[in-house]
């Protein structure tokens, strides 16, 4: 399992409601993808910056999702409201306690516990 870590920043000018209208565009892009598992986005009020977590079955499948997102349309709207640039990186995921295995028939990032 591949974690994609993406940190950047929303332009000043957006409100709440038009940020989660971009990332709810995008979660209906992303969640097409072969190989998406879920996806996490978190605020840092003390950086005022975000942190966007994907989960993916492998590393091929993030990077070709990656290279795909960027040529649509959704891509425009949501990279055109970044303030500066972002950081990516892809890690494997070697450890999680609990272990829990993800939930295919969900693209939300619903978890169940492995028995």
């Amino acid at each position: 399992m591949i974690l994609e870590k993406v940190v950047f920043k929303f332009h000043r000018s957006l409100n709440t409601n038009a940020i989660l209208g971009l990332l709810a565009e995008a979660d209906n892009v992303l969640s097409s993808y072969t190989g998406f598992i879920c996806r996490q986005v978190a605020y840092t009020e003390v950086t005022d910056s975000w942190t966007e977590l994907l989960w993916w079955t492998d590393r091929d499948c993030a990077v070709a999702a990656a290279a795909q997102f960027v040529r649509g349309p959704c891509a425009k709207r949501f990279i055109d409201s970044i303030d500066g640039g972002t950081r990516l990186t892809h890690s494997v995921v070697i450890h999680q306690f609990p272990k829990y295995e993800p939930n295919h028939q969900n693209s939300t990032c619903n978890l169940r516990r492995e028995e």
